[in-house]
């Protein structure tokens, strides 16, 4: 203990742990030692004045493994959750996509159907003038019919009243 204690590079080489990479083993190790209730700073602090603060980091450092054990199943739901969220978000963009052509095209039927109304409203102007005009050719035709019989009795009745001797 006094070599590892008295080595220059010790808080160096503590500093430099992997934290997030240590093994079930090498915490079962760990978790053997901060796990005794004689384990504490002020208890080693009594003892060794230089151990009380590799206590302190030996009990911190368990503690970051056991939040990181904690915190590691979420990491992953939230990995998934992200992945299914960027599905999801590209699955919602296509689907903008394709609601903006249909609103296009529903944009050009509604114009489509908007001349195609245009030109029915000329062509029922059309046919109420075409009926309203064979109305009027239907009465003159009649009036001058009658006009016809009217004037063939006048000319029979002045041929007869005009006498020509051959």
């Amino acid at each position: 203990m006094k070599t590892l204690l008295g080595d220059p590079t010790m808080t160096k080489r503590l500093l430099e742990i992997e934290k997030d990479s240590i093994n079930d083993t090498l915490h079962r190790k760990i978790k053997k030692y901060t796990d005794s209730p004689k384990f504490l700073p002020d208890e080693i602090g009594k003892v060794s004045k230089p151990c009380k603060p590799l206590c302190a980091w030996l009990k911190a450092l368990e503690h970051y493994i056991q939040v990181l054990r904690n915190v590691e199943p979420k990491k992953l739901k939230l990995t998934d959750s992200e992945r299914e969220l960027n599905t999801l978000q590209l699955e919602q963009r296509q689907l903008q996509q394709q609601l903006g052509q249909c609103e296009r095209e529903l944009s050009e039927l509604q114009a489509r159907y908007e001349g195609c109304m245009c030109r029915r409203q000329q062509l029922e102007g059309g046919i109420k003038r075409a009926t309203a005009r064979l109305q009027r050719c239907t009465r003159l035709t009649t009036v001058l019919a009658d006009e016809d019989s009217r004037w063939s009795a006048k000319i029979k009745v002045l041929l007869q009243g005009l006498y020509f001797p051959a």
